[in-house]
């Protein structure tokens, strides 16, 4: 409504009928028409069943310069009296029953004034042909974030060496907007947090604000990516999860789409659990584990610990064809990365060497292995430090993991279960020829808010 998309046509099929009853009045044609109307769309009524009503409705629709909605009043089992009472959904005709509503079927044509003789087959003309002008395909450039964050408060702290990876993610948005002309952006009213602000801003035209909507954001970016760019789509990783029948459905139909969920983990603390996402991480691996059209993950899975490794996943995230999945967090943390550093799909990086135990972690809990890491050695306990930004990871960089270090690996993500942990664990199962074993560190309780990172990751058992 607030675009004027007049050439979108909803139909709504107002038949009265659920799958196992009738709907509420609030789901009547009378309510659907009152409500379109309140939202501002002008409403056109016709009977589902009257092929000129039908036909002169959506000439009414497609000439109009306003948003449309088609009401179709339709009676369910329409043209066979049995199917017309009870409840049929789902139930297959027997051989006599479906020959006689074949026969009802065929002596409703006279009530339609349709011809005898008429093969009931249409022929709709095909769409025009629409030729998009070709579209400038750039890729981003090592990121100065001096100069990306030129005449922009947020120098000062970076100055400071801190930077968040959600800033990051909003930067790189930016910058390949400005050299892809495919990438548009979508955000769910949150785009001053998730930092996708930074393109609404220099992209206006290229932004949609789409509200408190996240169903309908995705399904929004499916339509875009149809249209040959290059979605991503932004809000909190614990809102996207409204979202997820949709993007269930995106992926049945191979969309391109990118979605970047910020505040993930409960590293946020004090903002507490209804904005903290933690299970989406396990969601969004499950949906890895099954392949596309081209045998390659379904959704490729990002989880940076520093803004530089999420500045170059974002260009990782357009190249690919097909979804992707980022998590943001919204601490500022320091840089990990020098900006010419390279990362690629299914990557780690070794951060520190070791040989006694490899520990495998992710996003904010990189931070806090580092630390610990140092613990150990003064200890006399030598560890491995990997940041493993990606998933689906290569499996050749955990089995190399788990003979260098003594067949011990410990996994470490500020999530709920079946994320990194069960993502090393089955690479490790899968091969006997390994003496390893895995230890697996995630959320395993409901956290509560705390003053800090600190208090919480205490409480949920991950006190490292």
């Amino acid at each position: 409504m607030d675009q004027n998309l007049h050439t979108i046509i909803p139909v709504f099929n107002c038949n009265g009928a659920g799958q196992t009853g009738p709907v509420s009045r609030q789901q009547s044609i009378t309510a659907i028409d009152k409500k379109l109307r309140a939202w501002g769309f002008r409403t056109i009524v016709i009977d589902g069943h009257n092929p000129g009503e039908i036909l002169n409705g959506f000439r009414r629709a497609r000439n109009a310069t306003h948003p449309s909605a088609v009401l179709a009043k339709t009676i369910k089992g329409w043209g066979v009296n049995s199917l017309q009472s009870g409840n049929s959904h789902g139930k297959p005709l027997s051989e006599k029953q479906l020959k006689e509503a074949i026969t009802e079927l065929d002596s409703s044509i006279s009530s339609l004034s349709i011809s005898s003789t008429h093969n009931h087959r249409m022929h709709p003309q095909p769409p025009l042909h629409i030729s998009l002008s070709p579209k400038m395909q750039g890729k981003i450039s090592d990121p100065d974030f001096h100069k990306l964050l030129y005449n922009d408060p947020y120098l000062e702290m970076f100055n400071k060496g801190l930077i968040s990876t959600r800033r990051a993610f909003g930067l790189a948005l930016r910058e390949l907007a400005k050299v892809d002309q495919r990438i548009v952006a979508l955000d769910a009213d949150v785009n001053n947090s998730t930092f996708s602000s930074y393109m609404a801003e220099s992209f206006p035209e290229r932004f949609f604000q789409c509200g408190i909507a996240e169903q309908n954001m995705l399904s929004t970016a499916c339509g875009l990516s149809a249209g040959g760019y290059i979605p991503f789509v932004s809000s909190f990783a614990k809102f996207l999860v409204r979202g997820y029948d949709q993007l269930d459905l995106a992926l049945i139909s191979r969309a391109n789409i990118k979605l970047c969920g910020s505040h993930a983990g409960v590293n946020i603390a004090s903002d507490g659990p209804s904005q903290m996402g933690l299970s989406d991480m396990g969601y969004m691996r499950t949906l890895s584990t099954a392949a596309n059209d081209n045998g390659e993950p379904a959704i490729v899975i990002f989880n940076p610990a520093c803004a530089v490794s999420a500045f170059k996943c974002v260009q990782l995230m357009a190249d690919r064809d097909g979804a992707c999945y980022m998590r943001t967090i919204r601490q500022d943390t320091p840089l990990l990365y020098s900006p010419e550093e390279s990362f690629s799909i299914a990557g780690a990086k070794k951060l520190c060497e070791g040989s006694d135990v490899a520990i495998m972690a992710s996003g904010y809990m990189v931070h806090a292995c580092k630390a610990v890491v140092e613990e150990l050695r003064e200890a006399g306990v030598y560890a491995s430090l990997y940041d493993c930004y990606c998933v689906p990871i290569d499996n050749k960089i955990v089995t190399d993991a788990a003979i260098e270090n003594k067949g011990k690996i410990i996994t470490v993500e500020d999530n709920f279960g079946n994320g990194l942990g069960a993502e090393i664990a089955s690479i490790i199962s899968a091969d006997p020829s390994l003496n390893a074993v895995v230890k697996q560190l995630f959320v395993k309780r409901i956290p509560k808010s705390g003053i800090t990172t600190e208090d919480v990751l205490d409480f949920v058992g991950m006190g490292i």
